[in-house]
């Protein structure tokens, strides 16, 4: 099962509400994401408070009202939103997102929502997802590093 967080506060899902998402790696679906890229470094805080939740640094409860912060003064303007301490976890994210690698985003996936797919009601949530397994082009450099390793090798052997 993939872990999944919300990033959206001011939309909604209902009860057996069914609707298409574009599954995308992180970095490159913020361009096409539904605060888009104007807002990259919200997207890259909300993904390293995302990757604190999941290995405990951080409560899920506290956590997904950081990520509402940074995208809706709506969330902001809730009573959770001061009690959680968000405005304080958001501000030590965005500053950590300002210089974080690429890798520090590996294995987080944005699930955007296509407009006009959602079977009721107006445009549903977005999700930020895990999936730990390397991509495709991890898998293809680690195949060739090791059959270059597998050359060497074979040239030092052979003399």
């Amino acid at each position: 099962m993939t872990p999944l967080i919300c990033d959206s506060y001011d939309n909604t899902i209902s009860k057996n509400e069914t609707w298409t998402a574009t599954a995308t790696p992180f970095l490159q679906g913020i361009s096409t994401s539904m605060f888009g890229s104007s807002a990259i470094l919200d997207y890259k805080a909300a993904g390293l408070i995302f990757k604190s939740v999941l290995n405990g640094a951080l409560s899920a409860t506290n956590g997904q009202w950081a990520i509402w912060g940074l995208f809706s003064t709506t969330a902001q303007s809730q009573s959770q939103f001061t009690t959680t301490g968000a405005a304080a976890i958001e501000a030590q994210y965005l500053a950590l997102a300002a210089n974080a690698p690429n890798s520090a985003f590996n294995g987080l996936i944005l699930y955007t929502p296509v407009q006009g797919t959602q079977s009721v009601g107006g445009m549903p949530q977005e999700f930020i997802g895990f999936n730990p397994v390397p991509e495709p082009g991890s898998l293809m450099l680690l195949g060739t590093g090791l059959v270059g390793l597998a050359g060497a090798l074979r040239r030092k052997f052979a003399k």
